[in-house]
């Protein structure tokens, strides 16, 4: 699932940003074993689409969620994860509630991904009809993303484990890319903006990926 870290490393708006969404959906639920189904919501034009899916059960959950224009993938884009263990009950997204209640969902996960900007562009949407076995992935998911530093251990499958530590590779790329974003910020008086585009500017002189271009500022300043 390396897809996942060479992600949030792709610099936006490059074509290999799509694909590696694809690689993604089509992995997570052939190894994680809790997940049924697979989504990858963007948006685009001003309208929410499924870019990539792993069946007609994910595809339908999704539809259901713009024809709303509101749902967990839906906020996941807004950079928040949404994590339910009860889609059935969800009162505040009438149309994600019937939808889930009819295709027997009974957990979700909707991950929100980022690019090298540090911009969300598109949600990972993780359905499960299975009532208990996605609690540990929603525990261990959520804990990361909030940066608790112990979190419940719950067990994970070998898919899980791998999943999880892909997305905290992920976070990890996010933050050193941030953190240069910051030091170019002091030391040039840039904006954030300027600052994304002048990191992109070193990586493409010197042939590197923003995340190389990333850590070597970072390590010639602690130097």
């Amino acid at each position: 699932m390396e897809s996942l870290s060479a992600l949030a490393g792709t610099p936006d708006g490059d074509p290999a940003i799509d694909a590696h969404l694809r690689v993604i959906v089509e992995l997570v639920p052939a190894v994680v074993t809790p997940v049924d189904s697979a989504s990858i919501t963007v948006e685009r034009d001003g309208r929410y689409l499924t870019l990539a899916t792993s069946d007609e059960l994910a595809t339908r959950i999704d539809q259901a969620q713009y024809a709303d224009g509101a749902g967990p993938c839906v906020q996941a884009l807004s950079g928040e994860l949404v994590a339910l263990t009860a889609p059935a009950a969800a009162t505040e997204w009438p149309q994600f509630r019937e939808q889930a209640r009819s295709l027997g969902l009974y957990a979700s996960l909707s991950i929100p991904l980022f690019a090298g900007s540090g911009a969300t562009v598109a949600s990972l949407n993780l359905y499960s009809r299975t009532p208990t076995d996605m609690a540990g992935l929603i525990t261990r998911v959520v804990a990361l993303y909030r940066h608790d530093a112990s979190p419940t251990r719950a067990e994970l499958d070998n898919g899980g484990e791998h999943l999880l530590d892909a997305l905290a590779a992920a976070l990890d790329v996010h933050d050193d890319i941030q953190h240069a974003f910051g030091l170019l910020i002091g030391s040039r008086h840039l904006s954030a903006p300027a600052a994304y585009t002048a990191l992109r500017e070193i990586a493409d002189t010197n042939g590197i990926t923003l995340h190389d271009a990333a850590t070597d500022l970072l390590a010639r300043r602690e130097a």
